[in-house]
């Protein structure tokens, strides 16, 4: 069989056979994905183990030390400290965000013929979403002043008392979980939405026809349906809080007293502060291993249907 003219030069590139020609296309189409991951993850990531075995201050040479960095990190009470704190806040925030933002993915979807102002809404709680992080935690920073915060004035006029929110370090924590929760909830909303919206008319047509109740339809169906969005908004956001760096950073680095000192902010005032190069980048493949195992731990409890 003669090739026409146009696939002559493919067949001379990828091979001479169907099957040939069509493996080297699809392993050419997926190298720049392959190649992206390699650079700007797995390198990294091996470089950073690497690094994690020798002694490096940037100003002199590499040092081999083997695994003492790793030794010294999980002996360090301020390590502990900051890992305490970074689940304290995954504790805190994590429910609080897949909750929340499944409930107004409910209210949304069930006010599609009386509330008129549907869209409005969505895009006013989408809005912290693509605010940078930043500026987000200068601005809940006015708001949480002791003394002049707009949270502390309507407090004020309520009769309460004032809170010392990110000054204190009993609050600080809980304080920093409703700022993530505030720039989150948004896109986690969207999220359940298109979920929401995905789901066949005629399972609530069946249920409706069987006379279920509203609980009975939203355990029965909605919840089992919506189960891939679970999965993906609880594993994401799960890497967000136990990554989470400006918040702090911003607003308290770290304190008052370390009270508010997470891993990331740890990491990097070991290694950009201290000059720890070894030390940061082991609690950093710590990290990595933490999340990896989290994320396999979800995924094998939430991956199948909620109700069965």
């Amino acid at each position: 069989m003669k090739w026409p003219r146009p696939l002559k030069t493919i067949d001379i590139i990828f091979g001479r056979t169907t099957d040939g020609r069509k493996k080297r296309f699809a392993y050419l189409m997926i190298l720049p994905s392959v190649s992206y991951f390699i650079i700007m993850f797995a390198y990294p990531t091996t470089y950073a183990f690497y690094l994690s075995l020798h002694t490096w201050s940037l100003a002199e040479p590499l040092r081999f030390v083997g695994f003492a960095h790793w030794k010294s990190v999980l002996e360090d009470p301020l390590f502990l400290r900051s890992m305490m704190n970074t689940f304290y806040f995954v504790i805190l925030s994590v429910p609080s965000i897949v909750l929340l933002s499944l409930s107004l993915a409910l209210l949304f979807n069930s006010a599609t013929r009386w509330f008129k102002a549907k869209d409005l809404f969505k895009a006013i709680y989408f809005v912290p979403v693509i605010t940078s992080f930043v500026a987000i935690a200068w601005i809940w920073n006015w708001l949480y002043q002791p003394t002049y915060g707009l949270i502390n004035d309507v407090l004020a006029r309520a009769g309460l008392p004032p809170q010392m929110w990110l000054w204190s370090a009993t609050q600080v924590i809980p304080s920093l979980a409703i700022m993530q929760v505030w720039a989150r909830v948004g896109f986690e909303m969207m999220v359940f939405i298109a979920g929401l919206e995905s789901i066949p008319e005629v399972y609530y047509e069946a249920a409706e026809v069987d006379g279920a109740s509203t609980w009975s339809v939203f355990r029965c169906v909605t919840l089992p349906l919506l189960n891939p969005q679970i999965l993906l908004v609880t594993v994401i956001e799960l890497i967000f809080a136990l990554k989470i760096f400006e918040l702090p950073y911003v607003t308290t680095m770290g304190g008052p007293g370390n009270a508010s000192l997470t891993i990331v902010l740890y990491i990097y005032r070991s290694a950009f502060r201290f000059m720890r190069m070894g030390e940061g980048c082991a609690m950093a493949i710590m990290l990595f291993a933490i999340i990896m195992v989290l994320t396999l731990l979800q995924w094998r409890s939430l991956r199948r249907p909620l109700v069965y």
